[in-house]
C-alpha cells in the first residue's frame, strides 16, 4: 500500500521484488529528505538532524542535530568529504 508506507525508508537487496522497512522505531524522525552513501555508509538528512549508518541502515546514530525546528538538513557528497547545511523551511 503505498500510503502505508509513503515517507517511510525502505531497502531492496533484490531488484525491488521485496523491501525491508529500515526505521521501523522512527529514529529518523518523520521526514526523510535526503539519503547519500559514501563506500559502506549511510549518511541520512531527516526532521531530528543528519544520521549515519555502517551497517546498510538497521542502526543509526545521530551525528548532527537540528539546531532549529523550521529547519531542513541538506547533504552532498563529493568523494569522501560530506558538506551539509540546514537550510531555513526549504529556501
Amino acid at each position: 500500500d503505498p500510503l502505508r508506507t509513503a515517507g517511510k525508508l525502505s531497502r531492496s537487496s533484490d531488484r525491488g521484488l521485496t523491501w525491508e522497512q529500515l526505521d521501523p522505531d522512527h529514529v529518523l524522525g518523520q521526514q526523510i529528505y535526503d539519503i547519500q552513501k559514501i563506500d559502506s555508509t549511510l549518511i541520512c538528512s531527516s526532521s531530528k538532524g543528519l544520521f549515519k549508518s555502517t551497517d546498510r541502515g538497521r542502526t543509526w546514530l545521530l551525528i548532527r542535530p537540528l539546531s532549529s525546528g523550521r529547519a531542513i538538513p541538506v547533504i552532498a557528497v563529493e568523494g569522501q568529504v560530506i558538506y551539509t547545511a540546514e537550510v531555513l523551511n526549504g529556501c
